[in-house]
């Protein structure tokens, strides 16, 4: 009987602790569970045509680029060059109050995101990607992408 009753209670605290934590701004009095630096861990443009997916691809990230969305709305992106220099541009954001969608303005250009808070540390985010693409040496143009960014906080 006291197996059955640990057992049952390890069951209850594992449970309790993998539901997903909710994340909201006011919980954050320093702008929101965004603010802070990020890392892309990975970043997939998926393809559609008639609805159906068909063809998805990875696309290589850096493993020293980052980015920086900062309290004044302010985000900055850094790219590291293979010389060992960086690039930096800057740009702006907003994120919705409810942490689900993101804006960003940099260098002229503005895309817009769903965005994910997988915990305090992964960020999921999703948005329109270009429409044509490249498979074997083929050019294609599908009717939709989404293109798939996962973060991860420094």
């Amino acid at each position: 009987m006291k197996k059955v009753l640990s057992l049952l209670l390890l069951i209850t605290v594992l449970a309790a602790g993998c539901q997903k934590a909710e994340l909201a701004s006011s919980d954050y009095p320093d702008g929101g569970p965004i603010v802070g630096s990020w890392k892309q861990q990975s970043e997939m443009i998926v393809y559609y045509v008639a609805g159906k997916e068909v063809f998805r691809t990875n696309l290589p990230a850096n493993a020293n680029d980052h980015i920086e969305f900062r309290t004044s709305g302010v985000v900055a992106d850094y790219n590291y060059n293979a010389d060992g220099s960086v690039t930096e541009a800057d740009g702006s954001y907003t994120i919705s109050e409810d942490d689900a969608s993101l804006s960003t303005l940099m260098q002229g250009t503005t895309q817009n995101f769903q965005c994910s808070f997988i915990n305090n540390d992964t960020l999921t985010l999703s948005g329109t990607a270009p429409l044509n693409y490249t498979n074997n040496g083929v050019a294609y143009k599908a009717d939709s992408a989404t293109l798939i960014i996962t973060m991860v906080r420094l």
